[in-house]
């Protein structure tokens, strides 16, 4: 939404930032919402951590709430598919918050992406494991 542009409107207008190399990273809700950024502004990649496909699929799928009554989709999948930067998805393997299909649909909707399924739910998964960086810091490497 409008937080997001003007957070990026921000950052790419600084002198000591090159705003064809800014990467978004959004952590499950958060995932949605840099997602509509990359539709509104010129990302160079996306880092998506425990993100659904859709508010809607999630919600539908999850808790039977229908789709009209959503009023933001962050429609993830669709983003992704329109997306020409690279991508990086993490997701926790017990995620009872958003299922493992969700990671599934995205990595499958990601042109360039890299993923990393971690053994940790929605909100625990460890930030200071070996793996998280070494995947993270090689996908930032690889932003043109």
């Amino acid at each position: 939404g409008a937080a997001s542009t003007a957070a990026f409107d921000w950052l790419a207008a600084r002198p000591e930032v090159d705003g064809e190399r800014i990467v978004a990273m959004g952590k499950s809700l958060g995932g949605g919402v840099v997602a509509d950024l990359s539709r509104a502004r010129p990302l160079a990649g996306l880092i998506l951590q425990s993100t659904f496909t859709s508010l809607p699929d999630l919600l539908w799928e999850s808790y039977a709430i229908p789709a009209w009554l959503v009023r933001d989709r962050f429609d993830v999948r669709q983003a992704l598919r329109a997306f020409g930067g690279r991508v990086l998805i993490l997701h926790g393997d017990h995620d009872l918050v958003i299922p493992e299909r969700h990671f599934d649909r995205l990595r499958q909707a990601a042109g360039r992406s890299r993923s990393l399924f971690q053994a940790c739910g929605h909100a625990d998964c460890p930030v200071w494991d070996d793996s998280y960086w070494t995947t993270t810091l090689r996908f930032l490497a690889a932003i043109e």
